[in-house]
């Protein structure tokens, strides 16, 4: 609601390209009535201004931060899923190195899932519709059989065969998934995960601390497993950087 009119029509024309004229003076006086209605807009249309004194500074505060995230995962037994790669190397941090013949927590999956390509739908309303779908059911039960796993691996050691049970799983639901979503045809952005399946999970002294401090009598001991969703073009530019 901060552009100014011309760009703010262009951007309509953009997203919207059945619009008439009349459509789109509308939509435009549409966003202007939003505008007066929130405390917070500015009504100035030229806030931007030109040259090197023109613009407006955004600053943004990543909510909440890591220890809050990990207190959080930990006292209601979650796994973390970030998109923010500051974040992410904060997590990764937290992983303790594993001893020598310390187990290695489900290498196969994760390398599937790392190489795959995730399509995420962009609408809402696909959203709502695929997660009501059984062809998508397998994700979030293959994610409750990791989690259970993980979360019990240092005290009862690797099971081969269950891992490789639990990287054939995703293989399938993936390519039921990426079938589905082709025929649907709905626009998605394309992905990838990066995972961390430590065998001692995810801790920090800090956070345990707290829950310790806060009475907390069931809690996990760690955060078993984390992830990070990055978007496809993103990572290739710093490959191709690289």
């Amino acid at each position: 609601m901060s552009l100014p009119r011309e760009a703010l029509s262009a951007q309509l024309r953009k997203v919207s390209p059945e619009l008439d004229q009349a459509g789109l003076e509308n939509a435009v006086k549409g966003i202007q009535r939003l505008k007066e209605q929130d405390p917070l807009a500015v009504l100035q249309d030229d806030i931007f201004g030109e040259g090197q004194e023109g613009g407006q500074l955004h600053l943004m505060k990543l909510a909440p931060n890591f220890e809050m995230a990990m207190y959080l995962a930990q006292a209601t037994g979650s796994c973390i899923v970030t998109d923010s790669a500051f974040r992410w190397n904060e997590i990764r941090t937290a992983i303790r190195s594993p001893a020598i013949g310390a187990p290695r927590g489900l290498v196969e999956l994760a390398q599937g899932i790392e190489n795959a390509v995730f399509a995420f739908p962009t609408d809402v309303a696909d959203i709502v519709k695929f997660a009501s779908d059984k062809t998508f059911a397998a994700h979030p039960a293959l994610m409750r059989n990791v989690f259970k796993y993980l979360s019990d691996l240092s005290d009862r050691g690797p099971k081969p065969n269950w891992e490789a049970h639990l990287a054939a799983s995703f293989a399938r639901a993936q390519t039921s998934a990426e079938v589905a979503l082709r025929k649907s045809g709905v626009p998605v952005n394309r992905g990838r995960i990066s995972c961390a399946f430590p065998a001692g999970g995810i801790q920090d002294n800090t956070v345990n601390r707290l829950l310790l401090m806060s009475n907390s009598e069931r809690h996990f001991p760690n955060v078993p497993m984390a992830f990070f969703i990055e978007r496809q073009a993103g990572r290739e530019a710093e490959q191709r950087a690289s």
